[in-house]
């Protein structure tokens, strides 16, 4: 008795057609995708030829940033809350007013952009940035 044996048929599917459909999803999402961009703080670097300014002692407004978060604004304690009705408050008494805002070298980044957002939403406030590394 002969008995016949099947041939096994492989199971196979070519990958070469969903290699370019996967190139081709991906492409098309990074095209699509939307990319969106945050305005930043508009800072106007001096000219390097520039002369040194003098700024009187009232004009000057000095707000120290901590390692620990404290704030600081003219040897007075303050929370991020009253960073913009101080200033604005001191501003308007003297137009002349320029911020020089002292930010500790281990301040983390994210306490530093609440601070500055707060500065921002002063109008017209002239700010210095400063870095220290220790407490002044």
């Amino acid at each position: 008795m002969h008995i016949r044996r099947t041939q096994k048929l492989s199971a196979s599917m070519p990958i070469s057609s969903q290699s370019d459909i996967a190139f081709l999803l991906i492409i098309f999402f990074m095209v699509t995708a939307v990319f969106t961009t945050q305005e930043g703080l508009s800072i106007f670097l001096p000219k390097k030829d520039a002369q040194k300014r003098t700024v009187s002692a009232h004009d000057l407004l000095i707000l120290n940033l901590e390692a620990d978060g404290t704030l600081i604004l003219n040897d007075r304690t303050i929370s991020t809350k009253e960073i913009c009705p101080r200033i604005t408050e001191i501003k308007d008494a003297n137009p002349q007013t320029i911020l020089l805002f002292k930010i500790s070298n281990h301040c983390p980044y994210g306490t530093v952009v609440t601070v500055i957002n707060e500065i921002q939403r002063v109008p017209d406030l002239r700010l210095s940035l400063k870095t220290v590394g220790d407490t002044q």
